[in-house]
C-alpha cells in the first residue's frame, strides 16, 4: 500500500512540473477561461441579463477550463505516451497503470483550477460581473467534490481510450458537447429533455449545480445536498468502472500487443 502511494505522489509532482512546461496547456488554463468569460459577458450582457446569469459568466467559464484541462490529460496523455513508445512500459511495469494514470489525471485537476480562480478574477476585476459566494464553506466543500468526480470520470474515458488508436480525435470530439449537455456555459433548461438527459450521468452536471446554488444567497439547500448526494454516488460509481474497465482492458491490450501501434 505504501508503494502504491509513493508511486501515486511520485507521479502527481513530476506530471505537475512537465504539464506546466507545455504552452498548450498553459493556454487552456489560463488564456481559455478569459477568452470564454468574455465572450459569455459579452452574450449575457445584451440580453439584458447579466446579474442573473453572473454565475453562468464566472463560473462557468472557469470550469470549462478546469474540463478542458481534465479532459486533455485522461486523453493527450494516452496519445503521448504512445508517441514516445512509453505506454507499454507503463502497462508493463510493476505499478498499475490506473495508479499511474490517475496520478497524472490528479495533477491536471491541480493545476485546472487555476482556470476557476483566472476567471473570477477576470470576470469581477476586468468585466465587472457582480459576483461573491453567499455560503463559502458549502462552495469548498462542492469544489473538492467536484474535482474528486470529475477526476473520476476522466479516469474512466482514460481507460476507454487506451484501446483508440488516436485519444485527441475523441478528446476534441467530447470537450464542448459535455459542456453542453452539462449546462456549464448556460441553463439546460432550454434544451430538449432527451438532450438533458445525455448530462444526467456526469458529474460536472451536479457539480457544477452545486457550485452554483452555494453562490447563492436566496438558495435551496435541499437541491444543493440533492446535487452533493448525486455527485458522490456518480465518484463512487466511476471508481468502480474504472477500475473494472483498466483491469479488462489491460488484459485485453497485453493479449493483442497493439499498444504502441497508430
Amino acid at each position: 500500500m505504501k508503494s502504491i502511494w509513493y508511486a501515486f505522489q511520485g507521479t502527481v509532482s513530476s506530471h505537475i512540473f512537465l504539464t506546466l512546461a507545455r504552452p498548450t496547456f498553459q493556454i487552456v488554463i489560463i488564456l481559455q477561461p478569459i477568452v470564454l468569460a468574455t465572450i459569455s459577458y459579452m452574450l449575457y450582457k445584451r440580453s439584458g441579463q447579466i446579474e442573473d446569469f453572473a454565475t453562468f459568466v464566472v463560473l462557468g467559464s472557469g470550469i470549462a477550463g478546469v474540463w478542458s484541462g481534465i479532459v486533455f490529460s485522461s486523453a493527450g496523455d494516452i496519445d503521448r505516451e504512445r508517441s514516445y513508445r512509453t505506454l507499454s512500459v507503463l502497462v508493463s511495469a510493476p505499478t498499475e497503470l490506473f495508479v499511474t494514470m490517475f496520478g497524472k489525471i490528479v495533477a491536471n485537476g491541480i493545476l485546472s483550477t487555476f482556470s476557476l480562480l483566472v476567471s473570477i478574477l477576470f470576470s469581477v476585476w476586468i468585466l465587472g460581473v457582480p459576483f461573491s459566494i453567499a455560503h463559502p464553506i458549502e462552495f469548498v466543500a462542492a469544489l473538492i467534490l467536484f474535482l474528486v468526480s470529475t477526476n473520476l470520470f476522466a479516469l474512466t474515458l482514460s481507460a476507454i481510450f487506451l484501446l483508440s488508436r488516436s485519444a485527441q480525435v475523441f478528446q476534441n470530439f467530447l470537450e464542448y458537447p459535455i459542456l453542453i449537455v452539462t449546462g456549464v456555459l448556460f441553463s439546460i433548461d432550454f434544451l430538449p429533455t432527451w438532450v438533458q438527459a445525455l448530462g444526467w450521468p456526469i458529474p460536472l452536471t451536479w457539480g457544477t449545480n452545486a457550485l452554483r446554488l452555494a453562490t447563492e444567497d436566496q438558495w435551496i439547500q435541499i437541491d444543493f445536498w440533492e446535487s452533493i448526494g448525486i455527485t458522490s454516488l456518480l465518484a463512487l460509481f466511476y471508481t468502480l468502472l474504472s477500475v473494472y474497465l483498466f483491469q479488462v482492458i489491460e488484459k485485453r491490450v497485453r493479449i493483442t500487443a497493439t499498444l504502441d501501434i497508430y
